[in-house]
Formats: C-alpha cells, structure tokens, sequence
C-alpha cells in the first residue's frame, strides 16, 4: 500500500478519544481522482480567441478535464475487491462515491478510525494516513468523509423557538415621529424600545432659526453616545 500525500491527519488539542469508531457504522466516502487533462496556464490561454473567448459547455469540459473511464473504473474495481459499494460515479467532478462500514473503509485505506468528543459534538477521527493500492498510486488524490468533524464554525444559526410556546417574533420599533416641536427624550415608548434605541436627536433640517416653527421639517438621527 501507498501512503496517499496529505493525509497525515492533524493533531488537536480540542479532542478527547472515546476509542475506536464502531465497526458496523456506515457512512459514504468520496475518492477524488486525476484530471483527464491538466488545466495548465498555457492551456487556459490557448482557449483565447482573437476578439473574445471561446467557452466550454459543461460537458465539453467534463470530457476534457474530467475523470477518464478507465481511472473510475480502476477505484471500482478496488471498491468491489474491498467490499465497499459503487454509489455514484461522478466524471465531471472527478469522483466516486463509495459506502461501506467503518471496518471495510478502514481496511480498504489501511487507516484507524476512532471517535472524539469536541466542543462541537461527538464525531468520526481518522489516527492514521490514508493509504491506497499501487496500481491506484497516482490515479486517487483523496478521499474524503471518513472524518466528519466540523472543519468550520457556523457565524449565522436559526432562532430556536421560545420555551413558553410564544411565537418569538421580534418587531423592530419605529422610530418616533415628530408632531409640532419633537422632544428629545423617548417618553412614552415602552422600556423594552428604549433598550432597542441609542439616544435619540431631533435635528431640524430648515433654518435652525426657525426650530421654534411646527411646520419645520425634522429628522430623526441617532447620537454617539
């Protein structure tokens, strides 16, 4: 077997081992194989035309630079020595998709799988390279979902309902509007939309002189505080 490059999986100090990941879980790994043909710099330039450039469809692209056939059917025929199942092959984007359990994958790819315990949550771990058979050395570049720990924290998560049942819709307040000379203060709003406001000016948008006059135009704008 041939240690795949890149692999060696990173060590963190956020994990703690709960052992070795069970042998019947079953999950899908994708295997990533080489481009039929290379995009090089002086092959993306030789697309240039004169007056413009010349695109490829998706299937002009997938036939070019795609997987080739016989480099799918190379990982499939690996799969099925291996006990794992052919799920989707995929030309255009270079892959295959196999599934099997964590025992079949682990042998498969001469790895050691285990499960951690992370701020996150509790997830699969690989301990060990990712190995691959010679006649695959040079046709796979990786394979990936045998780890599913999050790679990535989430800046944007849904509201979760409120215990009481309500509908925990949350209404911005508006802000006041003026009537004859407005009042710098938020008298008469309700104390959960004073916390929802900085405090607030009334500035005039006419002659300041005329501040005095209830047919001034005013507008609303916040102040640094």
């Amino acid at each position: 077997m041939v240690k795949l490059q890149g692999s060696v999986p990173p060590i963190s100090a956020d994990m703690r081992s709960l052992g070795p990941a069970p042998a019947d879980e079953r999950f899908d790994v994708t295997v990533l194989v080489r481009r039929r043909a290379s995009l090089s710099a002086d092959l993306l330039a030789s697309h240039a035309q004169a007056g413009g450039r010349a695109y490829l469809t998706r299937a002009e692209f997938a036939a070019r630079h795609g997987a080739s056939d016989a480099d799918l059917d190379a990982v499939a025929a690996f799969a099925q020595r291996s006990g794992l199942v052919v799920v989707e092959r995929r030309p255009a984007a270079r892959s295959i998709v196999l599934s099997g359990t964590a025992g079949q994958v682990a042998a498969a790819f001469a790895t050691a799988i285990e499960r951690v315990e992370h701020s996150a949550g509790i997830s699969r771990r690989r301990t060990a390279p990712v190995h691959v058979p010679p006649e695959l050395d040079g046709i796979v570049e990786g394979v990936f979902g045998i780890e599913d720990t999050p790679i990535a924290r989430p800046h944007f998560r849904p509201r979760r309902p409120p215990r009481d049942g309500s509908s925990g819709e949350a209404t911005a307040p508006s802000p006041p509007r003026p009537s004859g000379r407005p009042s710098r203060s938020l008298r008469g709003q309700r104390s959960a939309d004073r916390a929802a406001f900085t405090t607030w000016v009334i500035a005039p948008l006419a002659n300041p002189a005329n501040a005095s006059s209830s047919s001034s135009p005013w507008c609303v704008a916040p102040a640094t505080v």
